[in-house]
This record gives C-alpha cells, sequence and structure tokens, in this order.
C-alpha cells in the first residue's frame, strides 16, 4: 500500500546554517536542501545540529 505523508516544519536560520556547514557549504540551505535534509533523516539530526552551532557560536566568541 502506498501512503502519502505530508508535513511542514519550521527551519530557523540556525538550523539552514548548520544544514549547509555539514555539508561544507556555505550560507543558508534553500528549501530544497532542508526538505532533501529532513527526507533523508528526519529529525534525528537535530541535536547533532544544534551541537555544531553551538561550538560554532564559541568559537566566533573566542576569534571575536
Amino acid at each position: 500500500m502506498r501512503v502519502r505523508i505530508a508535513y511542514s516544519v519550521h527551519a530557523p536560520d540556525w538550523y539552514r546554517r548548520e544544514i549547509n556547514r555539514y555539508y561544507g557549504r556555505e550560507g543558508l540551505a534553500t528549501r530544497d536542501q532542508v526538505r532533501d535534509w529532513f527526507m533523508a533523516y528526519g529529525n534525528s539530526m537535530d541535536d547533532d545540529l544544534a551541537v555544531q552551532a553551538d561550538q560554532a557560536d564559541r568559537h566566533e566568541e573566542e576569534t571575536s
């Protein structure tokens, strides 16, 4: 049986930035990139992205 599931997510700028950083890209992930991310990982990588964002913020504070 084929079932279509559709849902929307809120992806703030920090989340979009960390998706791109995960792949070694700069800037914010596009809508399509966020969609692809959720198709691949769902919410399973949320904690990893949050830790990555926190580490990046700390690094920026130390270098300022």
